[in-house]
């Protein structure tokens, strides 16, 4: 916070500003922060110029997004209601959260419920050994899954290597992938075939689209990803980073009114018929926070 209080700056040049405040050390240690602070500067500067935050982050826009399901480990009861929601809004891009007992009967159920019309993914977190997630994407390779998300621990570069190297679907790197260096070891290593960018943890959008930049020159596939209960701020960041940068393999988030009972937005976000979102292009983030609120956590204000 000593960084930007009492700092005037140009909202034109607010990504300058940025990129010359928090260098790589800084981020690295306070990802979250960073992101927050961030946020909050690019969605003042946007107001004040009348521009969405989209704009300062790329030439590129785009007004179809296609939002991913994430379908949870939980109880029957609860897998059954995800999955007839997930049907009824005829998403056709799913992720289905592993790593536990039972992973082959949760991919079943949700293939043969879902059909094999629709993309279906898992993501690990990390729970596996190198020779465990082989011998297990191996078995789920039936279900036609068409990438792992974070197999192995996530200091283990060459066991996702050796995993990329193993097995049909693609493995994208999650835990891995935070920091540049993260991103030149896994491009050097050839250790995953993607990426997946969430804003908080990679140190926010500025960062994000430098993490794409440097896979898009590697050949490496990027998505976008989302933190587990993000609120609406964060959701609306990554819409913004969804509809400025091309050729994300998939899009997460927006999910805030699904799984928890308010959000701290007035906007639902939420994705509609076949995931379909539209772009925020309001001043800022184009969203409008509700003030009451955030009365429980407040500390300070800044004026």
């Amino acid at each position: 916070m000593p960084l930007i209080i009492n700092r005037r700056f140009d909202p034109a040049n607010a990504l300058s500003l940025i990129n010359n405040l928090f260098h790589d050390e800084k981020i690295d240690k306070n990802p979250s922060a960073i992101c927050a602070v961030e946020t909050a500067i690019l969605d003042i500067a946007g107001k004040i110029l009348k521009k969405p935050v989209s704009d300062f982050l790329s030439n590129y826009f785009s007004d179809d997004l296609i939002y991913s399901a994430i379908i949870p480990v939980t109880e029957t009861d609860k897998l059954q209601m995800i999955i007839s929601l997930v049907r009824d809004l005829k998403i056709t891009n799913v992720k289905v959260k592993v790593g536990h007992e039972g992973d082959n009967e949760m991919v079943a159920m949700v293939r043969n419920e879902l059909g094999y019309e629709i993309d279906l993914r898992i993501d690990v977190n990390g729970a596996w050994s190198p020779n465990e997630s082989i011998k297990k994407i191996q078995s789920l390779e039936k279900y036609r899954i068409s990438s792992v998300e974070q197999p192995v621990e996530k200091n283990d570069i060459k066991g996702l290597a050796k995993v990329t190297s193993s097995v049909k679907p693609k493995v994208i790197a999650d835990e891995s992938l935070c920091t540049p260096s993260d991103a030149i070891s896994l491009i050097n290593t050839k250790a995953v075939s993607g990426f997946n960018l969430r804003l908080s943890k990679c140190g926010g959008l500025s960062r994000a689209s430098r993490l794409f930049k440097m896979a898009k020159e590697a050949g490496v596939l990027c998505q976008l990803g989302c933190q587990v209960g993000e609120l609406g701020i964060l959701s609306a960041a990554g819409r913004h980073f969804a509809s400025s940068h091309p050729n994300l393999i998939h899009l997460e988030g927006s999910l805030t009114r699904f799984f928890l009972p308010k959000d701290i937005i007035k906007e639902d976000l939420r994705p509609v018929l076949k995931g379909s979102a539209p772009p925020l292009t309001g001043p800022g983030l184009g969203v409008t926070v509700i003030d009451s609120l955030l009365q429980d956590s407040h500390l300070f204000t800044i004026s």
